[in-house]
């Protein structure tokens, strides 16, 4: 049985398993609340960290950029936002934690593992892991 501790946000509940780390949680928490800063209608939040170090922060934006094209989106995806908040040499090494909160009255975390072309960009910059939240509203963990 995995033992379950929660934080208060406003007026939501969020739950993050036992299975992670405080460091890791505090990370995952981070990404939860840049996700609150977009306004589009999918609100994503991506943080890098390298070990407890935040290396880049970044959100999905109503804007475009030359590298979201490549996503097929009208908006920058919050992954790119994060990169392009941080130089080449500070990726390597890297994991990036990425959140989605619902348009909903309970603000649940949904899916937001990266997409394709993101996941290319992670590969490509030797990200080591990412984290980010399923369906479930529970948090994954990948290794690149």
């Amino acid at each position: 049985m995995s033992l379950m501790h929660g934080y208060l946000v406003g007026l939501t509940l969020f739950m993050i398993s036992s299975k992670w780390s405080k460091a890791i949680q505090a990370h995952m928490f981070r990404a939860e609340q840049l996700a609150r800063n977009s306004i589009c209608n999918s609100r994503h939040g991506c943080a890098i960290y390298r070990r407890n170090t935040p290396m880049g922060l970044g959100w999905n934006k109503d804007k475009t950029h030359p590298a979201a094209i490549a996503c097929y989106s009208q908006c920058i995806h919050a992954e790119l936002a994060a990169i392009l908040s941080m130089s080449e040499e500070q990726l390597e090494g890297c994991d990036a934690y990425i959140a989605r909160i619902m348009r909903s009255k309970n603000e649940a975390l949904g899916m937001s593992r990266p997409c394709r072309i993101c996941m290319q960009m992670f590969r490509r910059a030797k990200l080591r892991k990412i984290y980010y939240t399923n369906r479930s509203g529970n948090w994954t963990m990948e290794k690149i």
